[in-house]
């Protein structure tokens, strides 16, 4: 407790001024919350976590909705899709288009704002494969931070963009790195592995871009980690909290 109160003490207090705002959905109760962004529109998308499923990892567990610019429920944005499994974040870029970052089906899919599914990147664990690995061949996972493969992610937390449109995800709680992709869908480069020296990340768990600079939110070294677009170290962030 002594150590909590003196981080607390000498942490800068942010002035922050609190709303609740009174979202309904007919039919339904909006409970744990993950994601929120607005479109220059002023609508407001929710991603959350208590869909028909309930709140679990796997079903459709997830549920994305949209709220006009006074509050009043328009519709939900992808009932029943691939990638709504346990929801982390929801992002909408400069084209208005609406990025969805879901933990649990190791996705970030990319939706127009007509509601059309444009770009799934990443790929859901589908129920044969834990059958065919863990019943028919036995195997057992034991390594919970692997090295994260080309082509899909390991419970990702965030998405952003370049100046060029090029796409970066936070990839993630199992996976710890940062992935770049073009704006076609191409991947091309990672950074980090799991640790707490150089070049690596616990619990990759936010990431923005501005200034040229790509910044990540390595939670579990508390700590921000600053690269350039083509995700060469720049520096780190320190002092922001206690490390896990």
């Amino acid at each position: 407790m002594t150590l909590r109160l003196a981080l607390e003490a000498r942490t800068p207090k942010l002035n922050v001024d609190e709303e609740i705002l009174p979202l309904r959905i007919p039919g339904h109760t909006i409970g744990e919350t993950e994601g929120v962004a607005l479109n220059k529109a002023g609508h407001l998308f929710v991603y959350t976590r208590t869909g028909w499923a309930g709140s679990s990892r796997g079903g459709n567990a997830a549920r994305l909705f949209e709220f006009d610019d006074k509050l009043a429920y328009v519709q939900e944005w992808l009932p029943d899709s691939y990638g709504a499994s346990f929801a982390h974040g929801v992002r909408v870029d400069a084209e208005q288009n609406v990025w969805v970052i879901d933990e649990g089906s190791n996705t970030v899919v990319k939706v127009d704002p007509t509601g059309l599914v444009k770009m799934v990147l990443g790929r859901k664990p589908e129920s044969v494969d834990w059958d065919e690995k863990f019943v028919e061949r036995g195997e057992k996972d034991t390594d919970p931070h692997p090295e994260g493969a080309t082509g899909t992610f390991n419970r990702p937390t965030d998405v952003a963009w370049g100046p060029d449109g090029g796409i970066y995800v936070a990839d993630g709680y199992n996976n710890s790195r940062v992935v770049k992709i073009s704006k076609d869908g191409v991947w091309q480069k990672s950074f980090g592995s799991y640790g707490s020296g150089d070049g690596q990340m616990k619990v990759v768990h936010s990431i923005a871009t501005g200034d040229g600079h790509v910044y990540v939110a390595d939670l579990g070294n508390s700590r921000i980690q600053v690269f350039d677009y083509d995700l060469k170290f720049q520096k780190y962030i320190t002092g922001i909290g206690q490390s896990r």
